[in-house]
């Protein structure tokens, strides 16, 4: 590919300057921004016919001038030396005329059998012309019958053929030859998508560094006929005329502390200017798509030191003993819903682990129905629904009609927390800012290195103090009832 630099690169590559590079080279330059694509072909082609039509009136005059420096022949007028070298001045302007001719021809044919998108009679012409007239080598490459790549060239109607990998296997049996092509992006496997991040609550924390958030203390133990939901409030029926009893509801406290999840991680002036796949945008993209995976993990697993506190560590989450080691049985399934609170039924989800799918697909409930659904729910895009691919969706299928999400972000078969029922809006994310990228090209600059630092300021917890107890049935645990359950 012909390309124009717009940008300086290197000695070699500086704005202006007209290059031939490789397609992929090419097209990544482009995309930067540091190149443009060039007509120097056909500025290359009438360079040329002018230099060559300059060096053989260069030839021409010398003759000239040489035979004018002899002298004129002693014969006669119209003598043999004269004549010849009339003859001479003639056959040149003849020869002069002729490879102008030609060689225009030849660098018009040379262009055309190169131009992908010239019509490929034309192409094909070309070619012909090249190798009949101007004995030109044509060379294509075929594949033998193993699958290995072949060379064939054609010289005087003798085929010579050789197999692909002897080129290949080093670089003087003809391996420089071989031009190898470079993808122009990096090939990454997908980051998975959230299963917390996106269906918490958000919590408005502003601009502060703390965000406190009144909340009804509604975590104690209630008297028999009322709710913990009214925090200390108490109704009772009274005569017309006697005092009425006297309550008051208490408050408690939210607390969110902002901290700071970081990265740093540096590139060489050089590697940026050379590399073609834009490597400090890779860079960006990558570790943005890192943040987004590692706040979802704390949003489930972190312990609340300098750090949020994760679903799995959170007082309001309750767990339930499974009945058999490394097995995930329909018993299970209803402990885990019966800790859950009845106002946590909407938007509730299954979390687990890619491991327990060969669990989860075999268990029956006391009917002999299959519980786990693949494509219970047939409007939304679940593999293997019919409508696959229609609609994006994160989980994949329903257990006991509530959707399942599968993640790598939580412990294996058989390890507390392979499965669990979770209530995502009673998990609360402040984010004090989103993600924060600076460059600093004067941090490092005697290793002609340039700093890439990454930051987001953000906090997050349950907002649930504890498990719920449930009216008149005492502190007990089949009383309590929360957002978040976890198997263990």
């Amino acid at each position: 590919m012909i390309v124009e630099f717009t940008t300086n690169i290197n000695d070699a590559w500086k704005s202006g300057v007209i290059s031939d590079v490789g397609d992929g080279v090419g097209r990544a330059l482009i995309d930067a921004g540091q190149a443009k694509e060039s007509n120097a072909l056909a500025q290359l082609a009438a360079s040329i016919k002018a230099d060559q039509a300059k060096f053989q009136d260069t030839v021409t005059e010398t003759v000239r001038t040489l035979t004018e420096q002899r002298g004129r022949p002693s014969g006669p007028p119209g003598g043999a030396e004269l004549n010849n070298a009339v003859d001479i001045g003639n056959k040149l302007t003849q020869v002069k005329d002729e490879g102008r001719r030609s060689f225009t021809e030849m660098l018009n044919c040379v262009f055309m059998a190169q131009c992908n998108d010239a019509p490929e009679a034309k192409r094909s012409y070309a070619r012909n012309l090249l190798s009949r007239v101007y004995s030109d080598n044509t060379v294509t490459y075929k594949t033998d019958d193993r699958g290995e790549l072949t060379e064939t060239v054609e010289r005087g109607g003798v085929t010579i053929t050789r197999t692909g990998t002897e080129s290949i296997s080093g670089g003087p049996t003809y391996g420089f030859a071989i031009k190898p092509d470079w993808a122009t992006q990096l090939f990454r496997i997908p980051i998975e998508d959230s299963v917390i991040e996106g269906a918490a609550r958000e919590v408005p924390v502003g601009s502060a560094l703390e965000f406190k958030w009144p909340a009804l203390d509604q975590w104690k133990t209630p008297v028999a006929g009322q709710s913990a939901s009214y925090a200390g409030f108490q109704l009772s029926r009274k005569g017309e005329i006697t005092q009425r009893s006297s309550s008051d509801a208490a408050l408690s406290m939210i607390e969110f502390k902002i901290t700071d999840l970081t990265a740093y991680t540096t590139l060489s002036r050089d590697l940026m200017a050379d590399n073609y796949i834009q490597m400090d945008s890779t860079l960006v993209a990558i570790l943005g798509e890192a943040f987004q995976w590692k706040k979802d993990y704390e949003f489930l697993n972190s312990n609340g030191i300098g750090s949020p506190v994760g679903i799995f560590q959170a007082n309001a989450t309750q767990t339930v003993t499974r009945g058999t080691s490394s097995k995930i049985e329909y018993e299970d399934l209803v402990g885990m819903m019966k800790q859950i609170h009845s106002s946590c039924y909407r938007g509730l989800r299954w979390i687990a682990n890619t491991q327990t799918i060969d669990q989860l697909v075999a268990i029956k409930n006391h009917a002999g129905t299959y519980v786990y659904q693949p494509n219970a729910v047939i409007t939304q895009a679940m593999d293997p629904t019919v409508l696959a691919g229609s609609v994006p969706a994160q989980y994949r299928g329903t257990l006991i009609g509530i959707p399942v999400f599968f993640t790598e972000k939580v412990p294996t078969l058989g390890t507390k927390g392979d499965l669990s029922l979770v209530h995502p809006q009673s998990y609360g994310v402040a984010t004090r800012s989103g993600l924060e990228v600076a460059i600093s090209e004067h941090f490092l600059f005697d290793t002609d290195t340039v700093a890439f630092r990454f930051k987001i300021r953000n906090d997050a917890k349950s907002l649930w103090r504890a498990p719920y107890i449930q009216s008149d049935g005492g502190n007990t645990t089949a009383s309590k009832v929360g957002p978040f359950s976890l198997l263990n």
